[in-house]
């Protein structure tokens, strides 16, 4: 005997509404990963941690402020307390990772998170991580998939706020 659910049932009766809930969270996703991504940014540039040039004197100065290829910053948006990392990757391009609501462990693994999964028990409650292109122009690098860990909760809190870029763009320019 085959036992359905009701959720398995509605989805043949609606599947229109599964597919527009699902649109709606992927465009949060996307707005929170980009708010994240860009409130990190800007704050590193604010600080001095990072520099829109892409050149030798701006890797000297990353080593210098941290004695390596990476930095990492606290700052706060909207009074979200988000904890910042970036790293030069070569190319001209910066790899920038950012908690929001970082726990105590995070600042000891802040550059070294590569999985999206499992992580906001150690990390906090929300990850986000992304590149910053500085060589053939300043932008955000866009993801197809939005490189984003968040508890359900706190999802709709970052994707309202309203984080504007400063000296470079959130969207790579279009080309032909």
């Amino acid at each position: 005997m085959i036992q359905l659910t009701l959720s398995a049932l509605l989805v043949g009766v609606f599947p229109r509404a599964q597919q527009q809930r699902r649109l709606i969270n992927g465009r949060k996703t996307a707005k929170a990963w980009r708010n994240m991504m860009v409130a990190a940014i800007n704050s590193g540039i604010a600080m001095g941690y990072i520099s829109l040039a892409s050149t030798d004197e701006e890797r000297a100065r990353i080593q210098s402020k941290e004695q390596s290829q990476s930095a990492e910053w606290r700052f706060e948006l909207d009074g979200i307390p988000m904890l910042a990392g970036a790293s030069e990757t070569g190319y001209g391009e910066i790899r920038v990772t950012v908690a929001a609501w970082p726990t105590e462990q995070a600042q000891q693994s802040i550059h070294s998170v590569v999985s999206r999964y499992k992580l906001l028990d150690w990390i906090g409650d929300a990850y986000a991580q992304g590149w910053l292109g500085r060589q053939d122009g300043k932008y955000l690098q866009p993801s197809y998939r939005p490189e984003l860990s968040c508890r359900p909760e706190r999802l709709t809190t970052i994707a309202a706020l309203n984080v504007e870029p400063q000296g470079y763009r959130d969207k790579r320019p279009f080309r032909l």
